[in-house]
């Protein structure tokens, strides 16, 4: 839950002075609190604000002064306003901050609106946009006589020199509004002693101190949780890390242990080699012994040439055996070295 917290017056009401008292109280309760101002509260607004006011940061009186109609000066607050939207109060909203601010589009409706005299649903309009639909949840109106709060400045800025008539009708708008919305509204009488002021606003204030108090162990827990997070992500980063490291250095002692085995063992390389070599030589053995067997069996016998020559002889005048049409034998020829030794041997 966040809590949008506006103050509201006319010229010399205390608001800005208020304002700060606020949240510096809030703040010693541990309740986180952004304190904003309009215009202004950015860079770009700050520059609007001299425009608009016709004084310099200083607060000194700006000798080129800009002349604004109604319609320019319309225009300048809500830019400022849109800005001071989107980059400071929407953001701190939305990280359950409270959010003070030193004037808000209530200022629009009662200087622009009632006290230029323009076209109310125009300003409207405008503010609507500028503002993106948001709403403070309070707003409290310091209210004061007009020639009171007058009385405590020095008639610097363009709104500080306007006519009374002016200044009163910002001052009838403001109460205006505060009488249709009672339950968003409080009105405080300015012209008390500061002190007092300050208790009334707190009397009132307190009555949310609950809820604030609920923003503020939200944030306390939320930031807890967030370190938490950011613990155990530096620890899963630690640990892949390792992880990386152990995989990248795995393979290299991998490779180093391999080398280290093939170096103790060198006879197994020995005995790898040594077999080609052996299966040469039996190869090498079988074919120095085929020539002498080949030999024996191409010089037949004095035996066999003369069986051979007498068969010849016996065979003339017969006639030839026709060719046997059996199917050859499967069985393998005896060895013609045998064979011979045993025709040898009868």
């Amino acid at each position: 839950m966040s809590i949008f917290i506006t103050f509201e017056g006319g010229e010399g009401s205390g608001k800005s002075t208020q304002a700060g008292a606020l949240a510096k109280r809030l703040r010693s309760l541990g309740i986180p609190v952004l304190l904003t101002h309009e215009p202004g509260g950015t860079p770009m607004g700050e520059q609007i604000k001299e425009w608009l006011k016709g004084k310099d940061a200083k607060g000194k009186k700006n000798s080129a002064e800009v002349h604004l109609d109604p319609q320019a000066e319309l225009l300048l607050f809500n830019a400022a306003r849109a800005h001071l939207v989107s980059e400071v109060i929407k953001p701190a909203l939305e990280s359950d901050t409270v959010v003070i601010c030193d004037r808000f589009y209530h200022s629009t409706i009662a200087y622009q609106g009632h006290g230029r005299g323009m076209d109310l649903e125009l300003v409207e309009s405008v503010i609507e946009l500028a503002t993106d639909g948001l709403k403070p949840n309070l707003t409290i109106l310091m209210d004061i006589d007009v020639q009171k709060g007058l009385a405590r400045k020095k008639l610097l800025d363009r709104f500080e020199r306007e006519e009374i008539d002016f200044h009163q009708r910002v001052r009838q708008s403001y109460l205006g509004m505060a009488h249709q919305d009672p339950q968003r509204w409080l009105v405080v009488n300015a012209s008390l002693d500061q002190r007092e002021v300050e208790q009334l606003i707190w009397d009132w204030v307190g009555q949310l101190l609950p809820a604030m108090r609920r923003i503020a162990e939200s944030e306390t827990v939320r930031g807890f949780a967030i370190r938490e997070e950011e613990r155990a992500a530096e620890q899963i980063a630690v640990s892949h890390a390792e992880e990386i490291q152990a995989i990248e250095e795995e393979p290299l002692a991998s490779v180093m242990e391999n080398a280290e085995d093939e170096a103790a063992s060198p006879q197994e390389e020995e005995t790898a080699e040594e077999a080609p070599a052996a299966a040469i030589q039996d190869v090498e053995g079988e074919a120095m012994a085929a020539p002498e067997e080949i030999a024996a069996t191409a010089e037949p016998t004095a035996e066999e040439v003369a069986s051979v020559a007498t068969a010849a002889e016996e065979g003339k005048g017969k006639k030839k055996p026709r060719p046997s049409k059996k199917k050859a034998s499967a069985k393998p020829k005896k060895d013609t070295k045998k064979r011979v030794a045993k025709k040898q041997g009868k």
